[in-house]
């Protein structure tokens, strides 16, 4: 599809379109934009940033919108269109449902109308449009919003993309993957049955399709299925009975997909992880199979990394996360070889838990907890000290192989090639890291800066440029309170991975101020990445006062959270406390925790003034902490004349 003057790969390639609007009234950023030095500078930023169009609007169709003529309409945005497309080489695109005002935006200059009445606001927009050869991008606007065509299957081909996209390969020995279709599978682990394909609370939407089922989909294929075992129960205690019966079916297999992960219980909205285990019986699981089959395929599906005990004795481990409704056709198309793997991971996976740098932090002393490891999260911990993970940040295995080379740095970006060195169509992802060694600035080894995806025809190579921008090099000056830059020589890196670089070079840049803050003498663990026990006088430098204190002093205030009332001196605090924390235990060992409990249980005492529509007020919160702190008397007469006032 050909925009102004570039071609754009819609069916291969994910374009980005900067929003630009010249209006006093836009839903999201009314008045910001509507003087020409503001949209322009805007404009500038929005390519920076990675915009392949910039799309001009200059009537607000946010609901309640002033409905405004032709004329205002034109007088606001051509002079716009033809300023933005004379300073910058960037296919415009002019937001209108008005036949007049895309013909003079055509006129202008733009190359693309996006309507969002879908030309069936005013026909002479499709009109002008064709009669311009101009691109078109349409909407579905409509005075109601009652869909009754909406289309279910293209949408689960969308879902069925965004998964298959999401794929991480993780370990894959022997090029066990993909499947052979003369193996016999069986097929084990009650991830396959029942999947788990999104998270809680925020996250939980209603599918357009039922989710599917791992053993549905395969069941359609030509795959050898020998047979299916649940293995587990979630989120309870190792079953001997289901553990044998699937140990039983993998003797007899070939090949054994055994679908295991985090359960709704291990991970949800409302609550922390103090660990990493995956639980004990899927774990005893992998375990006992591994012993009596040596080509297993682990599935993961989870939303966090986990511990890994059994890596060394499986063949593969293939990452769905959180798949979606179609995650399961998704899965199947990386296992049969149909889609090559192309997702990255966008956290590190350490080896044990206590290898991560929070690890000597959280949990805290009671409901406190110390975020001592300033920059230094992840990769940027990882790769500074030199620690060994299971798997770095930004990895992710494939069925083809890539090849880097011509790379050279200028002030403007980095320039290189990929090739295609293998025998299928793939994507790589190339990423960008710099680094710098300063003696006023402590910073990790290397900071993400950019990344490219790229995919590839066996044999064919491209050449990929990944530009800089105002935050490649950037730091955050206690001094200025704002972002500088520190003038001086930085490590230009591009790798695979986090830890998987391919090329290095220096370039000097040009700052805005020539160091920084600190001093490696009096921050020493700092500058070394060496945080895991920073002390209370290093941290209080970096912290910039005193730090809190970490005891508690027995007095309940409203900022503290429910679960604290057991702390407190009234009985009442104390039932709350434990009638909660019962009834959140119980809602465990039924494997869904119940998030309305969890948001209770963990809410600041002031929330319940915040949360509750008026039903418990701010003087009412007041007087539920005094009774807590044990002026019952004081408290319930405070409760009763609040209780009062709200009526």
């Amino acid at each position: 599809m050909r925009i102004g003057n570039r071609e754009f790969d819609t069916k291969n390639e994910t374009y980005i379109m900067g929003i630009l609007n010249v209006t006093p009234d836009s839903f999201s950023d009314g008045g910001k934009f509507n003087h020409m030095d503001a949209a322009l500078a805007h404009a500038e930023q929005m390519i920076r940033d990675g915009a392949d169009i910039i799309d001009i609007g200059g009537e607000s169709t946010r609901p309640g919108h002033t409905v405004i003529s032709d004329e205002e309409e034109i007088a606001r945005v051509t002079p716009v269109i033809e300023a933005v497309k004379s300073h910058f080489d960037v296919p415009v695109s002019i937001d209108t449902y008005k036949g007049n005002v895309a013909e003079a935006a055509l006129q202008a200059g733009a190359d693309l109308v996006n309507d969002i009445w879908g030309f069936k606001f005013d026909y002479k927009t499709a009109e002008v449009t064709a009669r311009y050869h101009a691109a078109c991008c349409l909407m579905h606007n409509r005075n109601e919003a009652i869909y009754q065509n909406f289309d279910v299957e293209a949408h689960n081909e969308l879902t069925q993309r965004a998964a298959q996209e999401s794929i991480v390969l993780l370990k894959n020995d022997d090029d066990i993957l993909p499947l052979s279709s003369k193996a016999k599978i069986a097929v084990i682990g009650d991830f396959a049955q029942n999947p788990r394909y999104q998270g809680a609370g925020s996250s939980l939407v209603n599918p357009a399709k039922n989710p599917e089922s791992f053993l549905d989909v395969i069941a359609n294929s030509d795959f050898d299925i020998i047979g299916y075992e649940q293995g587990y129960v979630r989120n309870k205690k190792p079953d001997a009975k289901k553990q044998k019966a699937a140990v039983e079916l993998a003797r007899k297999a070939d090949i054994v997909l055994l679908f295991a992960g985090l359960d709704e219980a291990s991970e949800s909205e409302g609550l922390d992880r103090e660990h990493m285990r995956m639980p004990d019986a899927q774990n005893n699981l992998i375990n006992e199979i591994t012993t009596v089959n040596q080509n297993v395929i682990v599935v993961l599906s989870a939303g966090s990394p986990v511990e890994m005990p059994w890596y060394s004795y499986v063949k593969a481990i293939v990452h769905g996360y959180l798949g979606g409704q179609a995650g399961a056709s998704a899965m199947l198309s990386v296992l049969n070889g149909q889609y090559c793997p192309s997702g990255r991971l966008n956290e590190t996976y350490p080896q044990y838990y206590k290898d991560t740098p929070a690890y000597n932090y959280y949990p805290g002393a009671e409901r406190n907890s110390e975020f001592r490891e300033g920059p230094y999260v992840g990769y940027r911990y990882y790769t500074t000290v030199g620690k060994k993970t299971r798997f770095p940040f930004g990895f992710g295995l494939s069925y083809t192989s890539f090849e880097y080379s011509c790379f050279s740095v200028n002030e403007d970006g980095v320039l290189f090639a990929i090739t295609n060195t293998g025998d299928v169509k793939g994507t790589e992802v190339a990423q960008l890291y710099i680094g710098r060694k300063s003696d006023t600035v402590y910073r990790p080894v290397r900071e993400l800066k950019g990344f490219k995806r790229v995919t590839l025809e066996p044999g064919e190579k491209k050449f990929v440029t990944i530009p800089f921008d105002d935050k490649t090099f950037r730091f955050f000056d206690t001094r200025t309170n704002t972002w500088e830059i520190e003038t001086g020589s930085y490590d230009i890196m591009i790798g695979r991975d986090a830890e998987h670089i391919v090329f290095e070079e220096q370039l000097v840049v040009d700052g805005t101020v020539s160091d920084g803050r600190y001093s490696a003498e009096s921050t020493l663990d700092y500058f070394s990445g060496n945080i895991r026990k920073i002390s209370d006088d290093e941290f209080e430098k970096i912290y910039g006062r005193s730090l809190p204190q970490n005891g508690w002093n027995g007095q309940i205030h409203m900022n503290d959270a429910v679960c604290q009332l057991y702390y407190g001196k009234g009985i009442l605090g104390k039932l709350i406390c434990f009638g909660l924390k019962h009834a959140i235990s119980v809602s465990k060992k039924r494997g869904v925790p119940s998030l309305n409990l969890l948001f209770n249980y963990n809410m600041p005492i002031r929330g319940y003034a915040k949360m509750t529509g008026g039903f418990v007020t701010m003087d009412m919160a007041e007087a539920l902490t005094e009774m807590a702190n044990g002026h019952r008397i004081k408290g319930t007469g405070h409760l009763i004349k609040a209780a009062v006032k709200r009526n």
